[in-house]
């Protein structure tokens, strides 16, 4: 918008020369003013709706995690209390290839065992 202020600029210094060629100076710099307060107003509030869109869109990434988590302990538990090796822990664990890890969530990472030395 910095165009914007260098033409409010010029109608003030150039005011007599614009005059004198017929152009009502008040008029228009009045109407330009306007709306350049206007698109000052409507880029602010842009800009705000910008930051809370971030803020909630983080604060959502970090319910998705914890809610992953979540199901993820939950179907454990239901896993283990149905038997591990019976046909509804089957059914469950099936429901576990099934899921897909939010981003950001990694699947654990699994060492090898030490080896021996003798």
């Amino acid at each position: 918008m910095g165009c914007v202020e260098k033409v409010e600029s010029a109608l003030e210094t150039e005011r007599k020369p614009l005059i004198k060629g017929g152009l009502n100076v008040d008029l228009l710099k009045e109407a330009l003013t306007s709306l350049h307060e206007q698109a000052r107003q409507t880029n602010e509030q842009q800009e705000q709706l910008k930051r809370m869109l971030k803020t909630t869109t983080n604060a959502h990434v970090v319910l998705l995690r914890r809610l992953y988590t979540m199901a993820s302990s939950i179907l454990d538990m239901m896993i283990g209390a149905v038997q591990k090796g019976s046909v509804a822990a089957k059914n469950l664990q099936r429901i576990r290839s099934r899921i897909k890890r939010p981003n950001g969530v990694e699947a654990p990472t699994v060492e090898p065992l030490p080896q021996a030395t003798d």
